[in-house]
């Protein structure tokens, strides 16, 4: 664990771990002391901080206390501070293990006769981070029928940990697929709805027997829209539509094809396949 002694104007002096006897006050020694002590924040994220602080009474200034914290077999002073002007102290302690530390201030007997005391204890204890998990999808839109792939990775990398796809219904978030993180911590998804509506997706990453929590991506919309109706292609000129292609000649007629088309056929254009022989803009009268 490393463990800086920080006083109050923000100087910072790491310390080593020392054994630290008790003091006994000079003889006829008569007055106490006592030692208050908080803790910012006894629950913290491992790698990050928290902040040991408190005050001595009476008055001590510049008289030095200890930190100390407790292992197996008692307790051990880890860091040690002067009393600022106004008695004030603080350390600042970043563990390096996933655990509860159990902390006091010990405040020796000075050599002005005041008592030697300790402090109330604090504990802090240290968690995993919650992971990161990155969401991304290559289309917001998509027609019926098509699809669309949710991708992205966890952080700090999970390995071979399964995540699951989950959708939005009106009572809350259900799993739809699931899969295993790949070596650099990555997933994708390849979603296709089967109904025209705006679906609502995230990945759920479940906590990890290790201690790691459970996290949730953001969440994405996917819009299913119908299909366009295909665009029919016609010759120029001719109502109802005759798609373009070979030559076409009117049904029941002397024409050779090879396709034909059934009349009346109103000719508005250049008449390409001959239809409306008497130039009256209608073909296939007969």
């Amino acid at each position: 664990m490393k463990i800086n002694a920080a006083v109050r104007i923000g100087v910072l002096a790491a310390t080593a771990t020392v054994a630290v006897a008790g003091t006994t006050a000079p003889a006829g020694a008569t007055t106490s002391s006592s030692t208050h002590v908080v803790i910012n924040h006894p629950v913290i994220v491992l790698g990050s901080t928290a902040t040991v602080a408190g005050y001595v009474s009476p008055k001590l200034a510049n008289h030095v206390v200890y930190l100390q914290t407790h292992y197996s077999s008692g307790w051990y002073a880890v860091a040690q501070t002067p009393l600022n002007s106004t008695s004030h102290f603080s350390f600042t302690v970043k563990p390096g293990a996933l655990t509860t530390y159990t902390f006091r201030v010990y405040d020796p007997a000075s050599s002005t006769g005041v008592a030697a005391s300790y402090s109330p204890i604090v504990t802090l204890t240290t968690k995993r981070p919650t992971p990161a998990v990155h969401l991304a999808i290559d289309r917001t839109s998509i027609t019926l029928g098509s699809h669309a792939i949710i991708h992205g990775s966890v952080s700090p990398n999970l390995r071979y940990h399964v995540v699951y796809l989950q959708t939005h219904y009106s009572s809350g978030w259900y799993s739809v697929a699931h899969t295993e993180l790949t070596s650099t911590s990555g997933y994708s998804f390849t979603v296709k709805p089967s109904g025209i509506a705006t679906y609502t997706f995230r990945v759920y990453n479940p906590a990890t027997g290790n201690g790691s929590p459970a996290s949730v991506s953001r969440t994405v919309s996917l819009a299913v829209t119908k299909a366009a109706a295909p665009v029919q292609q016609c010759t120029p000129g001719y109502s109802p539509c005759i798609p373009p292609g070979p030559d076409v000649d009117c049904a029941g007629g002397s024409g050779n094809g090879p396709r034909y088309v059934v009349g009346p056929v109103y000719v508005t254009g250049s008449d390409p396949y001959d239809l409306d022989s008497d130039g009256n803009g209608i073909g296939c009268e007969s």
